[in-house]
């Protein structure tokens, strides 16, 4: 290794090379002063990553204690929160329980006062239906009725009579079961007692025809159909189709007068 003796002037006060430094000392100054740089500058980036090492590492322990501080608070506010929850749902479930009761006890008493109504709309129903039977037996004992024929007069008569929305009894047609007409308007009970009497005749008293010269009482004339005519009218009127038990009962006695008769 080759060595080489150097002097230099040095201004203490500058801190100054004084006069011209030769070329390879300047060279050896700028390596010397590189390495002073570089080793600086490794020390100062190490250095600064220790100091934010160390700044994080103090955030995350404070944030640590922070959290480790609050968790008590945290937890309690946490169960609280989820007694209150509990406490909603139980007034929630014993909420719709009590809806469900009400709606059943509601649902039962309307059930209930449904059936009421309907039991009280079907015994007054039956009522008037009873009540205009017995009216059909006063029209007909008015019209002359035979006592015999009341009831079954009254079972005739009473399937041929409706009731409106408000029970009020009307004569139905036969074709339709609207209210009868006669010349626009509707036929009473009264009125069709009587006719249904008048075509009917069996169905009616005995009626005397006077005395005989000795003032013995004279024969009874039975308003029913007893001649070969009638007979015949009353066969026919089966035979077109009019099969009602009126209709066939006043055959079977329109036959039997007939043959009284002959």
């Amino acid at each position: 290794m080759a060595v080489e003796r150097l002097e230099i002037e040095v201004d203490t006060d500058k801190g100054e090379v004084v006069g011209e430094i030769p070329g390879h000392l300047s060279e050896i100054f700028k390596r010397i002063a590189d390495q002073a740089i570089s080793k600086g500058r490794g020390e100062g980036i190490e250095t600064a990553t220790d100091a934010a090492k160390k700044q994080i590492e103090d955030a995350v322990s404070y944030q640590r204690k922070q959290l480790e501080q609050q968790l008590p608070f945290e937890k309690q506010r946490l169960a609280q929160l989820e007694a209150d929850n509990s406490t909603l749902a139980t007034k929630l479930s014993e909420t719709a329980q009590e809806s469900e009761r009400a709606r059943k006890l509601l649902d039962e008493q309307y059930a209930k006062d449904l059936i009421d109504r309907t039991n009280r709309i079907e015994a007054q129903a039956q009522r008037i239906r009873e009540l205009t039977g017995k009216q059909i037996r006063g029209e007909a004992m008015a019209a002359g009725a035979r006592d015999g024929s009341l009831d079954e007069l009254e079972f005739l008569i009473l399937r041929d009579i409706g009731f409106d929305e408000n029970m009020v009894p009307f004569v139905k047609d036969k074709i339709d079961g609207s209210p009868l007409q006669n010349q626009g308007k509707p036929v009473t009970v009264e009125a069709y007692v009587r006719d249904y009497l008048s075509k009917n005749g069996h169905h009616r008293k005995a009626v005397k025809t006077g005395r005989d010269p000795l003032g013995r009482a004279a024969s009874l004339n039975q308003a029913t159909p007893s001649s070969e005519s009638e007979y015949e009218t009353m066969r026919q009127s089966v035979e077109d189709g009019d099969r009602s038990p009126a209709a066939i009962n006043a055959l079977f006695e329109a036959n039997r007068a007939r043959q009284r008769a002959g």
